[in-house]
């Protein structure tokens, strides 16, 4: 068996070099066995990653040449396949992240139950006299109109509310310019014998009343007490009060003898048809006596 082994040997050694590694494919030389094992497992070794090579701290210029070799071919042409697998998964998740920016930004769905909600709750306060109760929850009120979905009709009575609510509180600088916006608008667009534009006016002719502006008033309720008559009738609550804007606001003038003959027919109609004890038969009956006062009248008054 020796002697076998020892046979086969010398027959391998005498192979010429390029027969020695099977492996060899260039039959330029090489070799084989555990040499050749020796050497595969140090090529490995010396294949560490820079940053590794780095952070151990490895001077071996051998291996820093060989990390700073430039890329073959092959590993070229892969690194640009990479690079343009990257640059378009970078654009999905571009396209991804704008559209989830689009998503977080959207301008929000219209919730027209809360902001009637709203609206409803500052409208029993202003009925009870808490116009500064009421003004936080119409603010908010515009703020739900500002998306999209309402309608022009809701953000007009909403902003005609708001600045009624500033009118009550003396806040004409602020309330008479934003009712006048409203019934530009509205006459603009649903004429100017619209309910909604008449409403408007009468809303506008009120504050500048409050303003003590009586002159600049008169002709707004002019034009209201007419254009009510006609949409709504002679005896509606909405042309009683109107016809007895407009007297007041005569009588404030101090044109009694103007204003007495519009309270002396506007009373009779009233108690007919709100009732002798309703509010705004008390209001036109004290109007009226105001005036009587003023033309002498005491026995009347």
């Amino acid at each position: 068996a020796r002697a076998g082994a020892s046979k086969r040997e010398r027959e391998r050694t005498d192979r010429p070099t390029a027969q020695r590694d099977p492996n060899n494919r260039t039959g330029k030389g090489g070799f084989g066995g555990a040499a050749a094992e020796a050497a595969c497992a140090a090529t490995r070794r010396s294949r560490a990653p820079r940053a590794l090579v780095v952070a151990m701290g490895c001077s071996d210029s051998r291996q820093q040449q060989k990390l700073s070799r430039p890329p073959s071919p092959e590993a070229a042409a892969e690194g640009t396949t990479g690079s343009t697998a990257a640059a378009s998964t970078s654009v999905t998740v571009g396209a991804a992240a704008k559209e989830l920016q689009a998503l977080n930004g959207a301008e929000p769905k219209p919730d027209k139950e809360a902001c009637q909600l709203l609206v409803d709750k500052a409208a029993a306060l202003v009925d009870a006299g808490l116009h500064k109760e009421a003004l936080p929850l119409l603010e908010q009120a515009i703020q739900l109109t500002q998306a999209k979905g309402f309608g022009r009709e809701a953000v007009w009575g909403v902003r005609s509310a708001h600045a009624e609510c500033l009118a009550a509180l003396g806040r004409f600088d602020k309330a008479v310019p934003r009712l006048h916006m409203v019934m530009t608008e509205r006459e603009a667009t649903l004429g100017a014998e619209h309910a909604d534009t008449l409403a408007s006016k009468l809303a506008l002719s009120r504050a500048v009343c409050a303003m003590g502006c009586h002159a600049n008033a008169v002709p707004l309720l002019q034009a209201v007490v007419l254009g009510q008559t006609q949409v709504h009738g002679e005896d509606a609550p909405q042309t009683l009060s109107a016809r007895h804007d407009l007297a007041a606001a005569v009588l404030a003038m101090g044109n009694w003898q103007e204003a007495l003959p519009l309270l002396r027919a506007l009373l009779p109609l009233r108690e007919t048809c709100e009732g002798g004890r309703s509010a705004g038969a008390r209001a036109t009956r004290g109007a009226l006596a105001v005036a009587l006062v003023k033309a002498r009248a005491y026995d009347e008054a």
